[in-house]
């Protein structure tokens, strides 16, 4: 991956661009969420991160489009993981919730 798509990421993340977030960067897991692009929302994503495109770069379409899961450590690291579809992407988030709701009760 890129620079332009980790920084644009990493931004959608950190601002509640992704349908759902959890976790907090100082946990094993980092803070970590789900998104799903599709083509009709391209425009509004750059739009809303006109910044952060203007400083790293424009991202491909076809970088951009579809289902993702992705953390961010203490560092401010950020891992970004292509899933096949939505649900798998969603499955991801849910066994972080699992791992983090235990992390925080120890």
């Amino acid at each position: 991956m890129d620079k332009a798509f980790e920084a644009l990421m990493k931004d959608m993340l950190n601002q509640g661009w992704f349908t759902k977030s959890n976790g907090d960067v100082e946990s094993p897991l980092g803070y970590y969420g789900y998104v799903t692009n599709t083509k009709r929302e391209l425009f509004e994503i750059r739009q809303a991160f006109c910044e952060t495109i203007g400083f790293y770069g424009d991202v491909p379409d076809e970088d951009l489009i579809g289902s993702f899961f992705a953390n961010i450590n203490s560092n401010g690291i950020i891992y970004i993981y292509r899933k096949d579809n939505d649900d798998e992407a969603r499955r991801q988030y849910e066994l972080h919730n699992i791992e983090y709701s235990e992390w925080l009760d120890k």
